[in-house]
Parts: structure tokens; C-alpha cells; sequence
């Protein structure tokens, strides 16, 4: 059995491949399946810290042991377990902004495929601030990541005297980060380098 969370350009939840559209409304819980996925592994202080922030810490640790349970329930499995003081993610659960950050560190050529749209874009999961601080700063990186892997992807094109795919490689960074002036203006040089 399989949990995959697509979370780059919006959120997708998939048990074994069928998308479970129930689960991405249940936000608290939803949200612990990413942040993990992302972590792997957390101290559970850290855990009930972003997403039980207001409670004390044994009613953050009675509301972690319910959720837990509750997935277990929910999707016939133990996606997330408690191990001493650290919550950890099964091996089972993947998630493509993890593939992106692989793929880029890795320096794969075309990493910026896997790049959809900004981490859970549009997508608000728990209303905690120390979660969503955590998911701002991984849509910082993972755009930042998404710059360097198509910055790489037109030089690379450019060295080869290949415009046309220099400026694919610009168009895919400028519709993906429609805000990065850095793409825009590789996309405007582009542009004007091919006469168009």
C-alpha cells in the first residue's frame, strides 16, 4: 500500500493511486501527512507545537494520539507512528515536492518538470501559525530550488547554441513562478536574441 501527496501547484492525496478528495479536507490531519512526508521524522514537542500551539501538553498529546489513530482508521494503515519522542513517517509516503528537491539536488538535468506550481498553492491546511510559517518557508525553497534547476536548464541549452530550448526552459520557470523576475528576464533575452 501506497500514500503519495502531490502537493506542488495545489494538493492531491492518492491511497494506491486512487485520489481520496475526503482526506485533503481534513486539515489537521492532512497537514501532519505533509509536513511529515517533507520531514520524514520530528521530535513530538515539535509536532504539537505547529499544530496544537494553544494546547497544554498533555491534551497535545492525548489530540496527536486521537489523530493518529484516526488515520490509522481512516486509511487501513500506520502512515505515522510514534516512536519514543519522535512522530515518523512510513517509508509508504511520498510526495513529489521531495522528488523535486532530489532531482534538483541531484543535479538531474530536467528537474523543473516535476515542478507544478508552488508547494500546497492556494491550499490552507490548519489555521496555526507555526505551520504555516513552516509552509512558507518550504515554498521559499522549493521555488528557489525550482530557479536554480531552470537557470541550469538555460544555460545549459544556451552553451549548446540550442535558443529554442533555452527559451522552453525559460517559458516553463516563467509560467511555473510567474513572479521571478530573474525567469522573466532570461525569457526577454531570450526573446529578443531569437528576433521575436
Amino acid at each position: 500500500m501506497s500514500l503519495r501527496l502531490e502537493t506542488l501547484g495545489g494538493l492531491r492525496v492518492l491511497v494506491d493511486g486512487a485520489d481520496r478528495p475526503a482526506l485533503t479536507r481534513q486539515y489537521l490531519r492532512c497537514g501532519l501527512l505533509v509536513y511529515l512526508a517533507l520531514e520524514r521524522r520530528a521530535p513530538r514537542e515539535r509536532v504539537l507545537s505547529l499544530f496544537w500551539p494553544d494546547r497544554s501538553p498533555e491534551k497535545g498529546r492525548h489530540a496527536l494520539s486521537q489523530m493518529l489513530y484516526e488515520l490509522r482508521q481512516r486509511l487501513d494503515g500506520d502512515w505515522v507512528t510514534l516512536e519514543g519522542d519522535l512522530v515518523t513517517a512510513s517509508p509508504e509516503i511520498t510526495a513529489d515536492a521531495v522528488d523535486f528537491r532530489n532531482a534538483v539536488t541531484e543535479g538531474e538535468p530536467d528537474a523543473g518538470r516535476l515542478y507544478r506550481g508552488p508547494f500546497l498553492d492556494a491550499v490552507r491546511l490548519a489555521d496555526t501559525p507555526g505551520f504555516e510559517e513552516w509552509v512558507e518557508q518550504r515554498r521559499r525553497e522549493l521555488s528557489g530550488m525550482l530557479r536554480v534547476a531552470q537557470k541550469r536548464l538555460v544555460e545549459r541549452f544556451t552553451h549548446a547554441d540550442d535558443l529554442q530550448g533555452a527559451m522552453t526552459a525559460a517559458r516553463r520557470w516563467v509560467l511555473a513562478e510567474p513572479m521571478d523576475e530573474e525567469g522573466q528576464r532570461h525569457l526577454m533575452t531570450l526573446l529578443a536574441r531569437s528576433g521575436l
